[in-house]
């Protein structure tokens, strides 16, 4: 069941640039993190939308066709972008994600 307060964290992408651009993380976008992900008994979703992307609607168009061929890739290529170390949340993961309690 999901919390009654619990939202969804959203950061514009020229703030996230921005806060990746400089040496010292923007403690603005530190604390967005943290708001999405929480602390232990927090309420908060795990989810981090990132708002404001020039040009995505043309570079979902390019993307999502390639899903098909990157899917066809043979077992050898998909396992060098597979990430167990990430929980499976970054790279090849075809329903291998570990979500907490796995």
């Amino acid at each position: 069941m999901v919390p009654r307060n619990a939202n969804v964290v959203k950061i514009s992408y020229n703030d996230l640039v921005t806060a990746c651009s400089n040496d010292k993380s923007s403690s603005s976008v530190d604390d967005l993190i943290e708001q999405a992900f929480g602390k232990a008994n927090s309420s908060s979703l795990g989810i981090i939308a990132i708002t404001d992307i020039p040009s995505l609607p043309s570079l979902r168009t390019k993307l999502l066709p390639l899903a098909p061929k990157l899917a066809a890739l043979p077992p050898q290529q998909l396992e060098e972008i597979t990430a167990p170390e990430s929980q499976y949340q970054v790279g090849w993961s075809h329903g291998r994600e570990k979500l907490e309690g796995d």
